[in-house]
């Protein structure tokens, strides 16, 4: 089911979240699209909707979430400035609680900025990921630096929209969403494994061998190719 950790419930009026919550859960019932973690559920907090974010907004709704047993946080935006708080908070929820946190590499590969750093992607607790098109090739707008370490789908992608509707997308939110969503699906099955063994597991399952996994050139990245069929190939 899906948990709004918030009241009033918050209201998506970009559509933002909308798109990538649908990546990750939209439901296996014959209509519209398959999400990579199909029907997991969802604590769903705001970030974006408001005018001034503070660090301590994401803190809040990490620890919200982790009060309703959430192990798999997608953080699908990202800013430019660092902050010692943040990551050692990150760090603490990584280690000591078990929780694994996904978040964006950048659409700014194609810019001046492209190997500037995105946080919360390049803090050390935390999964950078950049996007790849159908092929498994690295779109030039997502970005690239030494702390992207995970790659999956994020270009001309169908997913969910406000209002019921649907849209085609494209952004390493996308292949944020989908490493989030396959970290859950995994994580579904065995249980037993730390958040640490998780990460490595998934830089692990990468391989050269289709349709599994591919491996492309982002620094240092791995690719995860396809989404729900290929997890259910990688579990066998």
């Amino acid at each position: 089911g899906t948990y709004n950790p918030y009241y009033p419930p918050p209201v998506d009026t970009h559509g933002h979240g909308t798109s990538v919550a649908g990546v990750i859960a939209a439901l296996d019932n014959d209509y519209g699209i398959v999400g990579v973690a199909d029907g997991a559920g969802l604590a769903i907090g705001p970030y974006l909707e408001q005018t001034q974010v503070y660090i301590s907004d994401t803190i809040d709704g990490i620890q919200k979430c982790k009060a309703k047993g959430a192990k798999v946080v997608n953080m699908s935006y990202g800013s430019w400035f660092y902050n010692s708080w943040l990551s050692q908070t990150l760090n603490d929820f990584f280690y000591n609680n078990n929780m694994l946190f996904v978040s964006v590499a950048g659409n700014h590969g194609n810019s001046i900025d492209n190997d500037k750093l995105l946080y919360p992607a390049s803090y050390s607790a935390v999964l950078s990921a950049a996007a790849v098109d159908s092929n498994g090739v690295r779109s030039d707008w997502s970005a690239k630096n030494n702390y992207v370490s995970i790659a999956a789908p994020g270009v001309d992608l169908w997913t969910t929209w406000n209002n019921g509707g649907y849209a085609l997308k494209s952004g390493t939110s996308y292949a944020s969403a989908h490493v989030a969503g396959i970290a859950a699906r995994v994580w579904s099955v065995m249980p037993y494994l730390t958040s640490l063994q998780l990460l490595s597991f998934l830089v692990d399952a990468a391989q050269y061998e289709p349709p599994i996994l591919h491996r492309v050139w982002t620094c240092q990245p791995w690719v995860l190719h396809h989404h729900a069929p290929t997890i259910r190939k990688v579990l066998g």
